[in-house]
């Protein structure tokens, strides 16, 4: 019995169970147009057509019925998919359009095997869904510490992003991007090296220790499955916090979209924190308010300014007669760093933050914050004798009055403990925000 088919009767048994009626009639329509289209075509491609016809279904059942996610847990590695794309709306459109791929590869090192039982494939990288097991078939809790990629052979050397994402019990999610576009190669080699599996003493080591060998597999890739990219018109600007960011790369495939801009260096570009509310535009309405958000990266260096890029949830099977915009809410900045003197309990220096407390046996020095303001500590203060010293760390959790009102933030300083007598200097920067609420048409690259 084939996937597809394993696949096609866990639904129909699905079905004997209480199912809403949207999902019932939907199973109905795609189990009709799965027999008529095998009445017309030949043998060898009905399963194709029928895989076609269940894919889409499959996302409208992970997400509206227990029955069919709990059936679909008897397919080790559908079922994992089940649980890593329910909440994902990029994700599970490309599941349902019938871009998953099974590639079904594993290798084994140091007692470990790597499997991969699926994945996702455009011109910009891939995802795969797979997972670490002992000789027993159990989980086991692998860091990768590098991958090397080839695609045909030839090694790629390109820049690359890297995420392990959180999965089901069983099978996790890797997300892989590659630094430009790139032809999809045939045969995708991966070969994997990783962080000794977490424990007790391991937990403990610094630095990491790398396991030794590697786990190398090659991924046959089906042509007929690949997300091709969209290009959108880049050049755009805005303006935010005396800053100049210029669009330079929007790209759109099935599981994300990528926007990439820049600015000039400077000491607004040094100040800089990150955009917030960036996201791709349908018809003037954010396109998804999804699980996994927005996430961003940025970079800065006298030389070359701010690099930014950020992938969003992607409307790639929404764009025929749509229009696609680029919707940027504010950017986030810090002020310069100026200093903060602690002389003891009651209020100091700084206007609206008074000190809770000092238990400074413990190394502890506990603030209160106004609500709205946000502060970063420098990771290091001076005390009375005019000696530096390190901040150990600190932490932040918010004050509720007996109403449940937010009040303030308490922000408790991490010193070495009996670090000697009051006052002590930190260099203090706060984080603000610049309105921005612009809105950029995307016109399609020929």
């Amino acid at each position: 019995m084939t996937r597809e088919e394993h696949f096609a009767q866990l639904v129909s048994t699905a079905r004997a169970e209480e199912l809403p009626p949207a999902l019932s009639q939907a199973i109905a329509r795609g189990l009709r147009r799965g027999r008529a289209r095998r009445a017309r075509r030949v043998a060898c491609k009905c399963v194709c057509v029928m895989a076609a016809a269940l894919v889409s279904l499959f996302v409208v059942g992970v997400n509206t019925s227990a029955g069919i996610a709990s059936a679909l847990s008897g397919i080790p590695v559908l079922g994992g998919v089940a649980a890593l794309v329910q909440f994902n709306k990029s994700l599970s459109m490309a599941v349902g359009h019938n871009m998953l791929q099974n590639v079904g590869a594993q290798a084994t090192n140091a007692g470990i095997t790597f499997e991969v039982g699926d994945m996702l494939i455009d011109e910009t990288g891939f995802t795969l869904f797979y997972r670490f097991v002992d000789a027993g078939g159990q989980p086991v809790n692998v860091h990768m510490a590098e991958m090397s990629l080839s695609m045909d052979g030839v090694p790629y050397q390109g820049e690359k992003s890297i995420v392990q994402l959180g999965g089901s019990e069983e099978y996790e999610r890797m997300d892989v991007q590659l630094g430009e576009l790139t032809a999809v190669p045939d045969l995708l080699q991966l070969s994997l090296r990783a962080f000794a599996p977490l424990g007790p003493v391991a937990a403990e080591r610094e630095p990491p220790e790398v396991m030794p060998g590697s786990w190398d597999v090659a991924l046959r890739i089906d042509p007929g499955k690949v997300g091709l990219a969209s290009s959108y018109e880049a050049g755009q600007t805005f303006q935010a916090g005396g800053l100049t960011f210029q669009v330079t790369d929007i790209v759109v495939v099935p599981t994300r979209a990528i926007v990439r801009m820049q600015a000039l260096p400077g000491p607004e570009a040094e100040r800089f924190q990150g955009l917030q509310d960036v996201a791709l535009w349908v018809d003037g309405a954010p396109y998804s308010q999804d699980q996994d958000g927005i996430c961003s990266a940025h970079t800065y260096s006298p030389e070359e300014g701010l690099r930014l890029s950020y992938n969003a949830p992607s409307p790639y099977y929404e764009r025929p007669g749509r229009k696609l915009s680029l919707h940027v809410g504010k950017a986030l900045f810090t002020t310069p760093l100026r200093p903060f003197t602690v002389q003891g309990l009651g209020p100091t220096s700084e206007e609206g933050v008074a000190v809770l407390e000092t238990a400074l046996d413990a190394g502890d020095i506990a603030l209160s914050l106004p609500v709205g303001r946000e502060i970063g500590v420098d990771h290091d203060y001076t005390d009375a004798q005019g000696v530096l010293h390190g901040l150990l760390g600190s932490s932040a959790e918010s004050l509720f009055d007996d109403a449940g009102n937010q009040t303030g933030l308490r922000l408790t300083l991490r010193l070495p403990a009996a670090p000697g007598p009051m006052p002590y200097v930190f260099s203090m920067q706060e984080t603000y925000a610049v309105p921005v609420n612009v809105t950029l048409s995307l016109v399609p690259t020929p």
